[in-house]
């Protein structure tokens, strides 16, 4: 968290509310359902893209 928060002071941003964003529970739904699509589509991991029917898988 030490990295981010300097990245998001050096891009000019207040870092406490962003932090304290990335933990809440609405991110977390957010992560949780990307990773259960990902497991639907029977993506592994990154990077993986669908492109027009494909699997691109990187």
């Amino acid at each position: 968290m030490k990295i981010l928060g300097r990245l998001t002071s050096d891009l000019g941003h207040d870092p406490p509310p962003i932090l304290d964003r990335m933990k809440s529970e609405e991110v977390r739904a957010v992560i949780k359902a990307s990773h259960a699509l990902a497991d639907a589509m029977e993506i592994p991991g990154t990077p993986g893209f669908a492109l027009k029917g494909m699997m691109l898988r990187g």
